[in-house]
Order: C-alpha cells, then sequence, then structure tokens
C-alpha cells in the first residue's frame, strides 16, 4: 500500500512538473490571440474571394470584349486583374498548409459557420512558447497581407 501511495504521489509531482509553467501559459495563451486573428483573417479572405470570384466570369468577358474592339490595354489591365485574383486565391492556400496549432489549444476545424471547410491541416509542432509566438504573428501577418491583396481586387470591382 504504502509503495502504491508512493507511486501515486510520484506520478502526480511529475505531471506537475511536466506542464508549462505560468509564463509558459501566459505565452502560449498569447501565441493563440495571435492564431485566432489569424483564423478571423482566413475568414474574412475567404470571404473578399467569394466576391471575386463571383465577378471573375464579367471581368473575363469585358477583357475578350475589349480585345476584340482593340482596346489591348485595357483588355491587358483587366487580364491583370484576373492573375491577380487566381494569385490570391493560391497564396491562401499556400498560407493554410503552413498553419499550425498553438499547444494546449487545439480545436476542431472540421466546420465553420458558414459551412465551409478549412483547408488546412494545423499541424502541431514542437516549440518554445516563444518560438511559438513568433510562428503565430508570422501566419497571422502573413494572412493579413493576403486579405489586403483580396481587398483591393474587391476594391477595384466598385
Amino acid at each position: 500500500m504504502r509503495n502504491l501511495l508512493f507511486s501515486v504521489m510520484a506520478m502526480a509531482a511529475c505531471l506537475l512538473a511536466c506542464g508549462p509553467s505560468e509564463k509558459e501559459q501566459q505565452q502560449l495563451a498569447e501565441a493563440m490571440q495571435y492564431h485566432q486573428q489569424a483564423m478571423e483573417y482566413e475568414k474574412q479572405t475567404m470571404a473578399l474571394l467569394k466576391q471575386v470570384k463571383q465577378a471573375v466570369p464579367l471581368w473575363q468577358s469585358r477583357a475578350d470584349s475589349l480585345s476584340k474592339a482593340g482596346a489591348d490595354s485595357l483588355a491587358a489591365s483587366m487580364r491583370s486583374w484576373l492573375a491577380e485574383a487566381e494569385q490570391v486565391e493560391k497564396a491562401l492556400q499556400e498560407w493554410g498548409k503552413t498553419v499550425v496549432e498553438v499547444p494546449g489549444y487545439e480545436h476542431d476545424h472540421s466546420h465553420d459557420k458558414e459551412g465551409e471547410a478549412h483547408h488546412h491541416a494545423h499541424e502541431r509542432i514542437e516549440t518554445t512558447p516563444e518560438q511559438m509566438i513568433a510562428i503565430q504573428k508570422d501566419l497571422r501577418d502573413k494572412v493579413e497581407a493576403i486579405k489586403n491583396r483580396a481587398q483591393e481586387l474587391v476594391n477595384q470591382i466598385k
């Protein structure tokens, strides 16, 4: 009985010692805030790209009509917009492949409120809390830049 009690106490002490410290927990919470911002930017970007996709057929048609009418510089401008739209969508897809979870904050991304599945795996990697903050800031900044590019495309539609 004494050995069992000792074993249980040793395991409990190990579990407490192996968990993140209060400082690490605070750092991981900060990293999670950046992660949540990134997920919000991703959602906003997807909504913007939906608007862009709706405009693509019209822009394609206009570019074709302008080419036929001899207005090649205007047609080229519209084709440039179409190419940028494709690049922004690809950039978001590539960004999604780089997303990682914050340890201790893993969650299900198999659905979202609008019924569209997320297209990234949310890998989990082993890092220090400081590294995780830097990773999540970088992910947030990158998706924000993609969102800004998508917003510029939408602004050109109007």
